[in-house]
């Protein structure tokens, strides 16, 4: 098994998860369909779906991973072991008997002295239409509003982006990012399973329902007030940062219920949650997902969700409510015009004192949804001859805080995509974005980017460029890289990029064949030249062991540690059986 097919086969895995390729699939119209939950993309290639999401890793589609009966599957690696006395590490094994699955994870930022910062571990046992779970556990429901423990990892350029959930209900939670899910158990009872579509005919049970409870902790530190200040993510515990680190445990249950209704009209949700802080929270210095005054927080939500059979026509929305008065809520809504055309619309909104604590919605402006009333449109167009364009445009409005005025932003973008010709594939995408106040400053930018793809046998050839203008400065990028499966037991990879940037407050997306993910997304800025190479080996069948590096050398004589820097080593093993 190659490092492609063991992509492939991540994302054939994760497609199955999220159980929404239906049978759309069996139509061409499913290859560019905005309709499709999950990682269905165009390709077996992460690289083509992070590229506009530099915060993201591949990472995310190995947490989606299932294994089939009988399998196990180990991943280890050590990452950055040149440039820290304590580099980062990763350990990961799972393995699934007939219905039952368990999985353990051990995991160390950079830096970090103890050697087991992050420990996760987990079981699921399903029969008969209902799934047990114990241990690390995560939830995912509606549109996000509510409770999503899995980042919504689309971009505001992806046509299919307000519908790109990824997998939802309760499952185990192996993931390397923390500050997420909870340790406890849950059981989720869902006879139908993953099926296609909502509509009453398909289903062969009129609900489901999914109870969980656990607690999760949290970094924290003292407030002014009395309270504790919650860190917006949890995990940095170098030595630095912990001097003054509190542990601040939350106790918190959910449940949700859903009813298939009848005559074709969808599913309806109620889901709630609940939440109990051992200590007071100090809302007025707590980050926007913690703005929860004292030690209680609650939210209920409704939410229904209706698709015809082959997902060509969909509408879903939510709306949720808070124990603090805050509510917020989105509708999406999409259509396939023909066999060539599709639109996708969303709006949204959320009052000021919105807090996201469990909420993950899909925005196209940033993460804090608070205060912002917004909507997208986007448009997908086939093309005769393998080509594809699409358009959409994206508007949101603040709400004037205490000290600050009203702002606008907004964002538009057009992506054309064709063959060349064989095996040859040019992307071509624009996108503007910008801010005002009334009567106040603006800011605006406005990015370029180009993809040239060949693809020849077991060789291709990447020629990647980016250029980006705001009002503070611009910055180019320009990207080569070569990826060579060389034969059943070995692959390389080696990118080259070069980075010119003049002023501030603008950077480029990076992606370089090492670290953690398979495909890492960097977001930088400087001038500076660097270089990434990556070689795959597969001894055996099912083993893949990686090793990687990373050099740069800054191109400006005046900026700090200028000149080459000390390459970056990274290393690490893929077992699946």
């Amino acid at each position: 098994m190659n490092g492609r097919a063991v992509t492939a086969a991540a994302l054939i895995f994760a497609t199955a998860v999220s159980g929404q390729a239906g049978r759309a699939a069996d139509s061409a119209w499913a290859i560019v369909s905005p309709f499709a939950r999950g990682p269905a993309f165009r390709s077996p290639d992460p690289v083509d779906a992070l590229l506009d999401a530099p915060e993201q890793s591949a990472e995310s589609i190995w947490e989606q991973l299932i294994l089939p009966p009988g399998s196990i599957y180990l991943r280890a690696r050590a990452t950055d072991v040149t440039t820290s006395p304590y580099p980062a590490h990763y350990l990961r094994a799972e393995y699934a008997r007939n219905r039952a699955e368990i999985g353990a994870l051990i995991a160390r930022d950079d830096g970090e002295r103890n050697g087991a910062d992050l420990l996760r571990a987990g079981i699921e046992y399903s029969t008969a239409g209902t799934r047990l779970v114990a241990g690390d556990f995560r939830v995912d429901h509606a549109l996000g509003w509510t409770v999503a423990s899995t980042p919504a990892w689309a971009s505001p350029t992806d046509p299919r982006a307000a519908l790109r959930t990824g997998a939802r209900g309760v499952r185990r939670n192996l993931s390397s990012e923390e500050g997420r899910g909870w340790r406890g158990a849950a059981v989720s009872y869902d006879p139908n399973g993953e099926s296609s579509d909502t509509t009453a005919s398909s289903q062969s049970a009129p609900f489901s329902a999914d109870i969980w409870a656990g607690v999760a902790d949290y970094d924290a530190r003292a407030g002014a007030n009395g309270g504790f200040v919650p860190y917006s993510v949890q995990g940095d515990h170098r030595e630095r940062r912990t001097a003054d680190l509190e542990t601040l445990r939350c106790t918190h249950a959910g449940a949700r219920f859903g009813v298939h209704l009848p005559a074709r009209l969808g599913e309806f949700e109620a889901i709630g949650v609940i939440d109990r802080f051992d200590a007071p929270i100090d809302a007025d210095q707590a980050p926007a997902r913690f703005r929860i005054p004292g030690r209680r927080f609650s939210a209920f939500a409704l939410a229904w969700s209706h698709s015809d059979p082959g997902r060509k026509r969909v509408i879903e929305a939510e709306a949720t409510r808070q124990s603090t008065g805050a509510y917020a809520g989105a509708i999406v809504a999409g259509t396939g015009l023909g066999e060539a055309n599709a639109v996708l619309a969303s709006a949204w909104r959320a009052t000021l004192g919105f807090a996201s604590l469990h909420a993950r919605p899909y925005l196209a402006f940033g993460t804090d949804p608070a205060g912002r009333t917004g909507g997208q449109l986007n448009w997908v167009h086939k093309l005769p001859g393998d080509r594809r364009l699409a358009a959409g445009v994206a508007v949101d409005v603040a709400e004037p805080a205490a000290g600050s005025q009203e702002q606008t932003r907004a964002l538009a973008h057009l992506t054309y995509e064709t063959a060349l010709a064989v095996n040859t594939t040019l992307r071509l995408q624009a996108i503007e974005d910008a801010s005002w106040e009334p009567g106040g400053s603006s800011d605006s930018q406005v990015r370029g980017r180009a993809l040239l793809r060949r693809e020849q046998g077991a060789n291709r050839i990447d020629l990647r460029g980016e250029l980006s203008r705001g009002e503070h400065g611009a910055i180019g990028m320009l990207s080569f890289g070569v990826t060579n499966h060389g034969g059943e037991f070995a692959s390389v990879r080696f990118a080259v990029t070069g980075i010119l940037h003049a002023g501030r407050g603008v950077a480029v997306s990076v992606i370089e064949p090492d670290g953690p993910g398979r495909f890492p997304v960097r977001r930088v800025s400087g001038s500076r030249l660097r270089a990434a190479a990556r070689v795959d080996v597969h001894p055996l069948a099912g083993l893949l062991i990686w090793l990687a590096a990373r050099a740069e050398s800054r191109l400006s004589s005046s900026a700090p540690n200028t000149g080459a820097q000390t390459p970056v080593v990274s290393a690490g093993i893929d077992w699946f059986r």
